[in-house]
């Protein structure tokens, strides 16, 4: 017995569904098990020889977490091959793998886990139970809120991409003062990046979400309940305001604000500020009606040209 996707399930598996428009596909299914939400009941009609298990609500959620397959919890500890500076403050039932290294002044939570590799900066913080997957990185003063989880390879306070310019001249890093803070119930992806600000903090809220090979410039602000979606980019000293969502590869260039609850379609770029509320697509950004009004156009212009064929 295990959790199936309907189309591949057998009379022994469960399938979970949620809203309505997935029901019908949950009754064609094989499974002999169905989860779903308690108001959707009467829309799914007759059992049949099916098992119907209701809940509240999130009935994919709460199957997933009962047949996901449980991490072995890491020895509570430091292992003897990390390197952790005396001055640092670790909390109770820290974990703290092989060949981990945490700086000076830095300080750890309780049940914060570091995995194997990953390193800590001087005086940079990391609230209770949050975990730094292998080789993850947090750099000096910057802070990570309580149940956030660090992906592997990724890395928070790295410095941001400002340069000193002049004409034929070398160009000149600019140090970055700032740091990094983020909230709680954060998850940075694999391989993701935020750069630390040149003066002032980057910042990211809490409950943000960022899938893997994502970019958050220095100087930027992110709000609260964020989701950037895969190989999206926030450049520095832009501004995202809570429940904004970035579709996978969308760009947001410099200074630049998307209001809260805006929507940013799959590998637009924005160059302008965006309505709170609004859905844009393309690139450049435009309202998403606009956005398929221009594409219709090119379209119907492209096989009015003769010698079209369609």
């Amino acid at each position: 017995m295990g959790l199936a996707a309907p189309e591949q399930a057998t009379s022994e598996d469960v399938v979970a569904v949620s809203g309505t428009a997935w029901l019908s596909v949950a009754k064609a299914s094989p499974a002999g098990t169905v989860v779903l939400r308690a108001q959707d009941r009467d829309a799914y009609g007759d059992a049949e020889d099916k098992t119907l298990i209701l809940v509240d609500d999130a009935p994919l959620r709460r199957t997933l977490e009962i047949f996901a397959i449980k991490e072995d919890q890491p020895d509570f500890g430091v292992h003897p091959s990390a390197v952790v500076d005396s001055s640092a403050s670790l909390g109770r039932d820290v974990c703290i793998g092989p060949f981990v290294q945490v700086g000076p002044g830095a300080s750890l939570g309780d049940g914060v886990v570091l995995e194997s590799g990953s390193r800590v900066g001087a005086r940079a913080r990391i609230g209770a139970r949050t975990r730094l997957r292998s080789h993850a990185i947090l750099g000096r003063d910057c802070e990570l809120g309580e149940d956030g989880t660090l992906h592997e390879h990724a890395v928070v306070g790295g410095e941001g991409f400002g340069f000193d310019y002049a004409p034929g001249q070398p160009a000149h890093r600019l140090p970055h003062l700032g740091a990094v803070c983020i909230g709680d119930r954060f998850e940075l992806g694999v391989q993701s990046c935020v750069d630390r600000g040149l003066l002032t903090n980057t910042t990211i809220g809490h409950d943000v979400k960022i899938d893997n090979l994502c970019q958050v410039g220095h100087n930027a602000k992110v709000g609260d309940r964020v989701r950037m979606s895969g190989m999206s980019g926030v450049a520095g000293s832009s501004v995202l305001e809570d429940d904004v969502v970035l579709a996978g590869a969308a760009i947001v260039k410099d200074h630049v604000t998307v209001h809260q609850g805006a929507t940013i379609g799959m590998d637009s770029c924005v160059i302008s500020d965006v309505p709170a509320g609004e859905v844009w697509s393309g690139s450049p950004a435009r309202p998403h009606r606009q956005f398929l009004r221009s594409v219709a156009f090119i379209n119907r212009l492209a096989k009015s040209k003769p010698g079209h064929s369609s």
